[in-house]
């Protein structure tokens, strides 16, 4: 990121996809066509911590569709 600001300023969103996978993207910016907010806002390190205690099966939800096994995140 070009900015300028101090990271520990600058503030980010928990984003997630259809398949149930989980990413930080800047507050403000436009997201990636196929992400949308989760809820969480903060720092960098808050962000991140939330999605490690949320994000508990890395598996995309069509794998664990396929395997017949309920969605989870």
């Amino acid at each position: 990121m070009a900015d300028s600001a101090p990271k520990d300023s600058v503030q980010y969103e928990v984003v997630v996809n259809d398949e149930g996978q989980y990413s930080i993207w800047w507050v403000g910016r436009e997201r990636p066509d196929g992400w949308h907010a989760e809820g969480k806002q903060g720092t960098r390190a808050d962000c991140l911590d939330h999605i490690d205690t949320v994000w508990t099966d890395m598996r995309p939800a069509s794998v664990r569709a396929a395997l017949g096994e309920e969605s989870r995140s």
